[in-house]
């Protein structure tokens, strides 16, 4: 048998089973089952010409420091997040400023939609931005086990329901339900 022969049967029988083992751990992966959030690095990417320069996600806050380095001005009209609510909104960049923007979040999901207006010319733009940060709070307290408190205070957030917070906390059976709200406003920045 010539060599090459050899050398195609040999990858012809292994490289099926390459193949398979790889679909495998791809469907583990893709169903939850095996977590590669541990081998991706943290990463944090703003659409081309804007730059971020630093990030951090700490107890439910995600803070990065935005520069512009397009050669316009810009007015940064909403950032959104799955998950996170922003706490500033309208805010002037001029071309070469940096900001530090702060957005509290229950569980941070990584894709942030950036919608500014470019001074010059008042074109609307819509860009997306990608970040991967590691070690993000878990959504269940130590000392709170059903539910958590921040879970409340985002789907309070969000269905504009933060006045009925203290009722279902008491319908979870939770005690000291009259500091929620408070949480809710200080920890997190929601309701």
């Amino acid at each position: 048998m010539p060599k090459s022969q050899a050398a195609i049967e040999f990858l012809l029988t292994y490289g099926w089973a390459i193949v398979v083992g790889m679909v495998v751990i791809l469907a583990l992966a893709y169903f939850g089952v095996l977590k590669l959030d541990f081998f991706m690095p943290s990463i944090c990417h703003l659409p081309s010409g804007l730059s971020c320069l630093d990030y951090s996600y700490q107890e439910g806050v995600f803070t990065f420091v935005m520069k512009n380095n397009l050669k316009q001005d810009i007015t940064i009209e909403s950032i959104e997040a799955d998950g996170c609510t922003l706490t500033m909104l309208e805010m002037e960049l001029k071309t070469g400023e940096r900001k530090k923007i702060t957005i509290g979040c229950i569980e941070f999901k990584g894709n942030l939609k950036i919608n500014y207006i470019n001074k010059e010319s008042g074109l609307e733009h819509v860009e997306s931005a990608i970040s991967s940060i590691k070690g993000t709070d878990a959504n269940e307290d130590a000392t709170e086990g059903k539910t958590t408190i921040r879970k409340y205070c985002q789907n309070a957030n969000n269905f504009g329901m933060c006045d009925m917070l203290k009722d279902f906390c008491l319908s979870e059976g939770y005690s000291d339900c009259d500091t929620y709200k408070q949480r809710c406003r200080n920890e997190w920045r929601l309701c």
